[in-house]
């Protein structure tokens, strides 16, 4: 690698250089805390009547939307959880494959 001077920006695909005692592998991402509380958020990105709409549950928080959207968003994610409620599990408690099938099954 040719030396550069000090002013010149470092290329982005270089690696940096490590340092003593730095691991050689960094670990990408955040690790899943064991416990941790998952839940659901729903984004609704039609609004454009400047109002704030906002809805939290105990495993939910929906934000935005039009009137409609939003309405609709609580519809689902009350069937959702009364199904969930009636299995003993949260949102947290699903795999993304089990969350798929809910949402498909609660649509119907």
């Amino acid at each position: 690698m040719p030396a550069r001077e000090p002013h010149e920006p470092r290329d982005p695909r270089e690696r940096p250089a490590r340092k003593a005692g730095e691991p050689a592998a960094r670990q990408r991402g955040r690790k899943r805390r064991k416990g941790g509380k998952g839940g659901l958020l729903g984004l609704g990105l039609d609004n454009h009547d400047g109002h704030s709409r906002t809805t939290r549950g105990e495993d939910f928080l929906l934000v935005g939307g039009s009137a409609e959207t939003h309405e609709r968003m609580q519809d689902l994610v009350i069937r959702m959880g009364e199904k969930l409620k009636r299995s003993g599990r949260s949102f947290g408690d699903l795999s993304r494959r089990e969350f798929e099938d809910l949402a498909r099954d609660t649509l119907r």
